[in-house]
């Protein structure tokens, strides 16, 4: 392997380990897998917590009349939205053999592709439409943005779109 080529799989996690732990000794070489892995355990039950969350919500203020999901209880809502997050990163690795350059990739082509244009319309509809309904008409006016932040948000939005297409069809 010469230099500027990114090692595979396995070899990604144990190259970095060595970097970490040249100054330390061997024995640092466990402690730092076991510290990596409580931190990417960490960080992932704490993104499917917030997605969990977000998801919820979502659907609850976009899909007011949806009686059949506002029947289930809240935390078996919370708990079906944890699932699909966890399941999914299963799939994830499944699917991409567990090479964390892939899983960076396909992270950003998927945070790129949707969820950047999906976050900005609903950003804008959002802060535009329904958080001004939550507050009485004298408050109203000054909770609603100004029309030129919602047209930004979704001049962002179709910028990301149309980059992304270009970026798709080259």
């Amino acid at each position: 392997m010469g230099p500027g080529t990114t090692p595979g799989g396995m070899k990604f996690i144990t190259t970095l380990s060595q970097t970490f732990t040249k100054t330390l000794g061997p024995w640092a070489h466990w402690l730092y897998l076991i510290g990596a892995f409580g931190v990417v355990y960490s960080t992932m039950a704490t993104i499917y917590d917030g997605y969990a969350r977000t998801i919820n919500k979502l659907i609850l203020i976009c899909a007011p009349n949806w009686e059949g999901y506002r029947r289930l209880s809240p935390i078996w809502r919370y708990r079906m939205w944890f699932l699909y997050g966890t399941l999914a990163n299963f799939f994830l690795v499944y699917m991409f053999n567990a090479v964390p350059v892939d899983f960076l990739q396909a992270a950003a082509w998927v945070e790129g592709t949707f969820l950047l244009p999906v976050v900005a319309f609903a950003i804008a509809y959002l802060t535009a439409k329904k958080l001004p309904s939550y507050f009485s008409d004298s408050t109203r006016d000054l909770i609603k943005p100004n029309p030129i932040f919602t047209i930004g948000t979704i001049a962002a939005g179709v910028f990301y779109i149309i980059l992304i297409w270009v970026l798709i069809t080259r």
